[in-house]
């Protein structure tokens, strides 16, 4: 079988084509600051690489992620070669993926911790690095 994810409308109409490969373990389909994340592969029936849409089915960040969460407060977790950061909803990584796993999310929702090589880094929501939060 190779399903295809679309949208429709609250009428049942189709407003973006069932065009998008199916995913395995990936935070996909509902859109979270107007972009969900979808994903494209050449020879496997799932997704591997991973991109952002926006409401009309167009890719705005082109798949170039090997993982990659939805947006929250206009930022998104991605992975590539299994180094963490996080990207804006223009694209642009705020915090490079050159991290070796984050500690967690955001703490006291305004702060990310982020962990390289037993070093936690701390960042504020625009990628700025701040002190360690209390």
């Amino acid at each position: 079988m190779n399903a295809r994810i679309g949208y429709i409308n609250k009428e049942g109409q189709v407003v973006i084509p069932f065009q998008f490969k199916e995913t395995i373990g990936i935070d996909v389909c509902e859109f979270h600051d107007g972009l969900a994340v979808h994903g494209i592969s050449k020879n496997n029936r799932f997704a591997l690489i991973f991109g952002y849409i926006d409401k009309k089915g167009n890719w705005v960040i082109k798949p170039q992620y090997d993982d990659a969460k939805s947006f929250d407060k206009g930022i998104a977790e991605v992975v590539i070669n299994e180094q963490y950061g996080y990207i804006n909803t223009k694209g642009e990584q705020i915090i490079p993926c050159k991290y070796d796993k984050y500690g967690g999310w955001f703490v006291n929702n305004s702060t990310i911790e982020m962990k390289k090589d037993g070093v936690e880094y701390y960042f504020n929501l625009q990628g700025k690095t701040v002190p360690k939060p209390e």
